[in-house]
């Protein structure tokens, strides 16, 4: 028989995941983007660097184009948030691949699994309101 695809409640549920997802992998492109540019000593543009373009090929505001002005940028990064940044990187790239994987035909248990695992990593990125919210309010 072909694969079941997802009922309507089911398909709702990843909807609301792919949702969550969309506003993890903000943080994590943030986080990453501090972490490089901590790496590198605030010689780091998102845009120039990785394709080894001159610096201001993305514009004026490009870092590379004042490569003395660090305001903003410490000297080093705390290795346990490192670490965290590192893990909530990996946990939303495997629920990400095992969601594309299991396309229309996911099953109530992958669902469930997919939402516990993007507990923690949202987690992070709630700001104080939201969390707050979800705690029922104080």
């Amino acid at each position: 028989p072909p694969p079941q695809r997802l009922v309507p409640k089911l398909r709702a549920r990843v909807a609301e995941l792919n949702s969550t997802l969309e506003d993890i992998k903000t943080t994590i492109e943030n986080r990453r983007y501090f972490v490089d540019l901590c790496t590198n000593k605030g010689k780091y543009c998102r845009t120039c660097t990785p394709s080894n373009g001159m610096a201001g090929t993305c514009g004026q505001t490009c870092t590379l184009l004042r490569p003395d002005d660090r305001r903003g940028v410490p000297k080093y990064v705390n290795s346990e948030w490192l670490l965290e940044v590192t893990e909530t990187k990996q946990i939303y790239e495997c629920i990400v691949s095992e969601m594309t994987e299991a396309g229309e035909t996911a099953s109530h248990d992958q669902v469930e699994k997919w939402e516990k695992e993007a507990d923690r990593p949202k987690e992070g990125t709630l700001n104080e309101s939201e969390r707050r919210e979800e705690r029922g309010w104080p």
